[in-house]
């Protein structure tokens, strides 16, 4: 259990968890809405269920975007599998796109419409792939060429229903894209070479993009965010060989919160600031824990971390407890 992780928490605290069960190709979906666990089968035996992407649309149903790359059919093409919670049961599968998805991360984001954004590496041409899902018809364009060997392509969506991306270009150094009235954009976030192989982006009150990305070359961990004057980066971990698997969440306050893995040590760590400003800590370091981490903040501002403990195969966990009078 646990293998790529994705958790959401939505406005009354209840918490939203997607993960692969390995030894069976199973996809499951959990949620504590009782004040108990309660899981459900979403689909197995299939062969697919990797990289696992989970979103709430506005009636806080969960949709689940997953790959198939595991399926061993002759003939078969792995493709990007969209599932809906109804309420009641499971909508689709949805694969109508016609790319043969790499075995790298599938990120989705719902607008404000709950139209479904993915980003995804093309297998093929090595293109990013941004897609748009709005009634039961998939659209799709490349923005461009990537490191084929890049781990992260994440995605969000802002109040106006504009995708925000993240990906390493081919050449190297971290690109962010973005869609404003129909015509893409792109940027430079950080030209070093290897930055960027994982990246998890989140968007702050104001719209503004913050990114958590690992610069492979330097295994550091770095922020960046975008403001009036560009893009502003700063390092956040330069301890060991940390950043891998980050996620990211921006809090009311405007502080910056990061989970990722720290794979000199095989621990789970979290980082909380601001800017130049941070605070690291270890919250896990029983066993090789962190990868395919997921943090998510509740309502009252709370981080949770849920992550692969990878010796037993099992998830996990992880709620912050703050000291008082801490922001």
């Amino acid at each position: 259990m646990g293998y790529f992780t994705s958790m959401v928490i939505d406005s009354q605290g209840v918490i939203h968890l997607a993960f692969f069960q390995d030894n069976y190709d199973i996809v499951w979906y959990a949620d504590n809405r009782s004040g108990k666990w309660q899981y459900k089968k979403v689909i197995g035996n299939i062969g697919g269920g990797l990289h696992l992407s989970l979103a709430l649309d506005s009636k806080g149903n969960p949709y689940i975007a997953y790959n198939t790359q595991r399926v061993k059919k002759e003939g078969n093409t792995p493709r990007l599998i969209l599932l809906q919670w109804t309420g009641s049961a499971w909508r689709g599968p949805f694969q109508d796109i016609n790319h043969e998805v790499a075995n790298t991360d599938i990120s989705m984001a719902l607008g404000p419409d709950d139209s479904a954004h993915f980003s995804f590496l093309d297998n093929y041409s090595s293109q990013v792939i941004y897609a748009h899902f709005s009634k039961d018809r998939y659209v799709d364009q490349a923005l461009g060429q990537a490191n084929s060997n890049c781990q992260s392509f994440p995605i969000a969506v802002d109040q106006n229903g504009e995708p925000h991306l993240l990906y390493q270009a081919a050449e190297g150094g971290l690109t962010y894209a973005t869609q404003k009235d129909g015509t893409w954009l792109w940027e430079k976030v950080d030209a070093r070479h290897g930055a960027g192989y994982f990246s998890a982006i989140a968007l702050d009150a104001q719209g503004n993009p913050n990114v958590a990305y690992y610069v492979q070359d330097e295994k550091t961990l770095w922020y960046a965010r975008k403001g009036k004057n560009g893009w502003g980066i700063s390092p956040v971990d330069t301890s060991a060989d940390v950043g891998q698997y980050p996620s990211i969440a921006v809090g009311k306050n405007g502080f910056v919160h990061i989970s990722y893995y720290d794979a000199s040590h095989q621990d789970l760590k979290y980082a909380y600031g601001q800017g130049n400003s941070w605070s690291v800590t270890t919250v896990d370091s029983a066993g090789n824990v962190g990868q395919w981490n997921s943090l998510a903040l509740n309502p009252d501002g709370i981080p949770y971390i849920s992550y692969l403990e990878k010796g037993n195969e099992d998830l996990k966990l992880a709620q912050a407890f703050p000291r008082p009078n801490s922001p």
